[in-house]
């Protein structure tokens, strides 16, 4: 695992939690400078992790 800072010059317009939850990001997890996974921390405790290949995301 990398602790190497990249400036991300960019910003993603993905909808990480879809509407269903709400959170504060706590971990994301970069590979090749996409980010693959997000770490969220709801308001009750619970941690929620989202994978980018679990978004169904569609190639433009």
């Amino acid at each position: 695992m990398s602790t190497k800072k990249v400036v991300n010059s960019y910003q993603e317009n993905i909808d990480w939690t879809r509407g269903r939850f709400s959170g504060q990001t706590i971990q994301i997890i970069v590979r090749d400078s996409k980010i693959m996974e997000k770490v969220f921390l709801t308001p009750k405790g619970k941690k929620i992790s989202v994978k980018r290949s679990e978004l169904g995301l569609l190639l433009r």
